[in-house]
């Protein structure tokens, strides 16, 4: 579009000469396996639970804000591991110790179900998966539900 007299006035190419450029690919991304969200959503309540919920109600320990902070590290490394699981590497050395005991468990299962999963699909299959493990885990820290459907 050119400015004339104060008016905007159109090229002489219109949007769909533009738009007749691009090739479109119509076939929607594959869903984000059920069972898959919902250990992701399993090993965050684990987590939450047993390092927001673990003090007791009522005393200093409850509302110290390193509790959050703690939280929020747990899910950095959590998110971090979950990468490294997502280029296929093997998932046998790595150390859990950093989460608390209760969580390492379905932490590990999830870990070994991404690397699984990338090392026998195709990027394209991959794709919501990726999308979905950094919006739960890394983007969206705090969301407890599967609101990532």
């Amino acid at each position: 579009m050119e400015m004339n007299d104060d008016k905007w006035v159109p090229d002489e190419e219109t949007e769909d000469e533009y738009d007749s450029d691009v090739t479109m690919n119509e076939t929607p991304l594959p869903e984000v396996d059920k069972e898959f969200r919902e250990s992701v959503l399993k090993a965050k309540h684990s987590l939450y639970d047993n390092i927001v919920l673990a003090p007791e109600l009522g005393t200093q320990d409850a509302q110290n804000p390193k509790i959050i902070v703690t939280y929020m590290a747990n899910l950095n490394n959590f998110y971090e591991l979950s990468k490294r699981a997502q280029t296929r590497a093997d998932n046998n050395n790595i150390d859990l110790s950093v989460f608390p005991e209760q969580s390492r468990q379905q932490i590990r299962m999830v870990l070994d179900w991404i690397s699984n999963y990338f090392r026998n699909n195709n990027i394209p299959d991959t794709i919501p998966y990726t999308d979905y493990i950094r919006n739960s885990l890394h983007d969206y820290q705090f969301v407890q539900d599967n609101s990532f459907e």
